[in-house]
């Protein structure tokens, strides 16, 4: 009689364990390359029609793409790029107020201008070079748009918004770094389970995917900016994609990377690249104007 309750407490806790297992979602996922990148998406749990929601997503993705890039000579940047006269539309007109608004946050070094500067070295295009000074002197005078250092952390909002919408309550979100996370990672019979994301921060002088540091976050978005995403090679100087609008030269300094963390991924994205062009000590003053929002630096 003393194993009966033992008997009990077991045969309770299978048919819990088999409960939640038959209410758990399958995991799907989606990925597509759009923003120059590989974009993926995780869901956890979610309703029965993600195929239709990941649809959905997708094309609202095409549809930013189409706005904001300054590739594509049909979008409303390059229009504006042309000097054209051209009705801006809500994604391209948010993309100028956030990057504006950064641009004077850090007395322009964060700057949205870099357009022709970035044609300039052609870094992560296949065809990067070394630009002349003159040519660097000419591009930073044209000014022209580019929204790429805030561009995926916008999308990956969006992305965000639209799965919470369908009745997603367990995601994770990678846009070539950019990862926003809704809720907790919930999978497999114990998906009832508050269990934290775990994002990798690479270490940026390793040629493998080894990591410095695990940040564990859940409803939060990761975006890390450094010197490993995209760079060349000429005569032993390595050049980062990152550019310092002062110098018109890709960043140099202690920073080998920058990530941050915090609700939204287009402001995170801000941030990063911010806090990569001041240091640890310059970004000191710009983070207090962010409370949500923090930054771990490798030097």
């Amino acid at each position: 009689m003393k194993l009966l309750p033992k008997k009990l407490l077991f045969l309770f806790l299978l048919s819990f364990i088999l409960f939640f297992s038959s209410c758990s979602v399958k995991t799907a996922t989606s990925q597509r390359f759009c923003f120059n990148t590989f974009c993926t998406i995780t869901v956890y749990q979610g309703p029965e029609n993600m195929d239709e929601v990941f649809e959905k997503l997708w094309l609202r993705m095409t549809e930013i793409e189409k706005h904001i890039s300054r590739t594509d000579e049909n979008s409303t940047v390059s229009a504006l790029n042309r000097g054209e006269r051209v009705e801006i539309d809500t994604d391209t007109a948010y993309m100028i107020r956030v990057a504006e608004e950064f641009y004077a946050l850090t007395d322009g070094l964060f700057s949205p201008y870099l357009g022709s500067l970035i044609e300039k070295w052609g870094i992560g295009t296949g065809d990067e070079r070394v630009p002349t000074e003159e040519e660097i002197r000419g591009a930073l005078a044209e000014r022209k748009y580019d929204f790429g250092a805030i561009g995926k952390g916008y999308a990956s909002d969006e992305a965000a918004r639209i799965l919470k919408e369908n009745g997603v309550k367990s995601a994770i979100i990678n846009f070539g770094g950019n990862v926003c996370t809704i809720g907790y990672k919930k999978t497999g019979p114990l998906s009832f389970m508050k269990t934290l994301f775990s994002i990798g921060i690479r270490d940026p002088l390793s040629d493998r995917a080894d990591y410095v540091k695990v940040v564990k976050v859940h409803d939060l978005c990761v975006v890390t900016s450094g010197i490993y995403e995209r760079s060349f090679e000429v005569d032993g100087v390595l050049y980062g994609h990152i550019l310092n609008p002062y110098t018109g030269y890709p960043a140099e300094g202690e920073v080998l990377s920058a990530t941050v963390t915090g609700p939204l991924g287009v402001i995170c994205d801000a941030l990063s690249t911010s806090c990569f062009l001041l240091g640890p000590e310059g970004s000191e003053s710009l983070l207090e104007l962010f409370p949500d929002y923090s930054v771990e630096f490798v030097l």
